[in-house]
């Protein structure tokens, strides 16, 4: 059984710009509320969407620097997305 990709990526397309249009207008006192991942909010959930967006397109242009960055994350604990939330918790969402 093989994975249908272009349906994976055009679902993926249609997921990101839902999410987009969902976000643009978000008031900005809303980005701090909480969401179901324990000690998350929304800007924690978008940052982590952010972060893993940039990293799989590292993986796909030059593995060998993804290689290199996922060790040293994995170096860190597996308490890895926490530590990115935490690190992008001083970004101010953008309209």
């Amino acid at each position: 059984m093989s994975l249908d990709y272009p349906g994976l990526l055009a679902a993926l397309h249609v997921e990101s710009e839902l999410l987009t249009h969902r976000l643009q207008d978000l008031p900005f006192e809303y980005w701090g509320r909480a969401t179901p991942a324990e000690g998350w909010s929304i800007q924690d959930q978008v940052s982590h969407l952010a972060f893993f967006d940039d990293a799989t397109k590292l993986a796909l242009t030059a593995p060998d620097h993804f290689a290199q960055m996922a060790a040293k994350l994995i170096d860190g604990g597996m308490d890895f997305p926490d530590r990115i939330a935490e690190q992008h918790r001083i970004l101010a969402p953008r309209h």
